[in-house]
């Protein structure tokens, strides 16, 4: 497997907005533990994943110690179709040590505790599981790093994380696909059609944490794909993502806004570089169409250092489709990014409060964002930098997720991508970093 560079820095502390998740059962996981385990306790675990994943159900909590869990399932006629199914209603919990009582009390042992794909000869890519994970319903994934799926050659557009679409009772129509949370993961070194780390149809997606690095897909959506679905992302960094077509890290076709005139995906306080499509959109391309508008939206996002072949080194909005599509930027940074047209942002932006080359709007800003080192990837901003104390308040956003634990979803964005206060000062910094 290869080495994964490590995700964002996350105390144990964080880990504690999870203590308070009530579980009917909790099963325990730990490959190092003796042979014939039933599972209950950590002195009896199951070593392996899959035995935890058939026996518990709806409200259960599975609980697994770092190690690397293989996707492997000899049951099957095609070992490439092997996966990880995660029930409606489950809550999949990793980075343990392998004594703890609490969830609160994990090691964070989170880039250790491995779900891979990685099957026959070990490397090769060619003979990797289509997918890790597929979930339909609401369900829990936080705490693991998530490699090595391989989906190209199969035409599904899917790559590690597959949230099918499924029914779930007494939720409305725009719910019914996957409810999954995702936190404290990573994702990485997967490759599929498009959507290589995350692939959602009719989705209810809430991710934080978390961080997609080096995935390939060889059309639209290097990292992730959405089709008509509903997202948050926070405190999430997008690294080296590579799509041939369109949408270097993210793609979305996504449904219409919201009544209050919101875009149903959006972005909080993440950081996407180094990202690249061989069409438009280096880091996002919003695709419309009759049914789905690509709107989206990015508050407090840094975008640097990403490129694009054809247009928008950062985001491209499509606007030659029946319903056009639109992004949104508050906030946030969009420098030094590359394409051949529009080497920034192409197609139709509304920009409020940011720094954005070529754009107009109120509080925005042409002037350089002064990062501590652009060469060296730290897109914090330097004593002179326009960008501290250049944003909006107004347009900081809310907690929904939770990212603080606190139990406070009203309350303001608490923190900035270095878990740090987001307001520091009296008024917001532009950008993933608040100085």
């Amino acid at each position: 497997m290869k080495k994964l560079s490590r995700a964002l820095s996350i105390t144990c502390a964080l880990a504690i907005t999870t203590s308070a998740v009530s579980a009917q059962s909790i099963w325990y996981v730990n490959q190092a533990g003796p042979a014939g385990g039933d599972g209950a306790s950590w002195t009896t675990p199951f070593r392996t994943l899959r035995s935890a994943l058939n026996i518990a159900v709806s409200g259960d909590q599975v609980w697994v110690a770092a190690a690397v869990y293989s996707v492997r399932d000899g049951s099957l006629a095609d070992p490439r179709a092997a996966e990880f199914f995660v029930k409606p209603g489950l809550q999949l919990y990793g980075g343990f040590a392998g004594n703890e009582s609490s969830v609160a009390q994990r090691a964070g042992l989170f880039n250790t505790t491995v779900l891979s794909g990685d099957l026959g000869v070990l490397g090769d890519p060619s003979d990797n599981a289509y997918h890790i994970v597929r979930t339909w319903g609401a369900a829990t994934i936080d705490g693991f790093a998530i490699v090595d799926a391989n989906a190209i050659d199969t035409g599904v557009p899917a790559g590690a994380i597959f949230c099918d679409i499924g029914s779930v009772g007494g939720q409305p129509p725009l719910f019914q696909g996957s409810g999954l949370t995702l936190r404290n993961c990573t994702v990485a070194h997967n490759s599929s059609t498009r959507g290589a780390a995350l692939y959602g149809q009719l989705a209810n997606l809430k991710v934080s944490l978390c961080t997609f690095e080096n995935n390939t897909a060889i059309g639209i959506g290097g990292a992730v794909s959405l089709q008509t679905s509903v997202a948050r992302f926070d405190l999430c960094t997008f690294r080296r993502n590579h799509a041939g077509s369109h949408g270097g890290a993210v793609h979305l076709a996504s449904i219409p806004l919201t009544p209050s005139g919101r875009p149903r995906v959006e972005f909080f306080n993440c950081l996407f570089h180094d990202n690249d499509a061989g069409g438009s959109g280096g880091v996002a391309y919003f695709g419309g169409s009759q049914f789905s508008s690509g709107n989206g939206a990015f508050t407090n996002c840094t975008l640097a250092l990403n490129q694009a072949g054809v247009q928008g080194g950062a985001i491209c909005a499509v606007t030659t489709t029946p319903t056009k599509a639109r992004a949104y930027l508050e906030n946030s940074i969009v420098w030094s990014n590359r394409a051949p047209t529009d080497a920034d942002l192409g197609g139709t932006q509304w920009v409020w409060y940011s720094i954005a080359p070529g754009q107009t709007g109120t509080g925005v800003l042409a002037a350089a964002p002064h990062f501590v080192s652009l060469s060296q990837r730290n897109f914090r901003l330097r004593p002179n930098s326009l960008a501290i104390d250049a944003g909006s308040n107004a347009l900081q956003g809310l907690d929904p997720l939770d990212v603080d634990g606190d139990g406070m979803l009203l309350e303001f964005s608490p923190f900035d991508l270095d878990l740090q206060p987001r307001l520091s000062g009296s008024v917001i910094d532009m950008g993933a970093f608040e100085f």
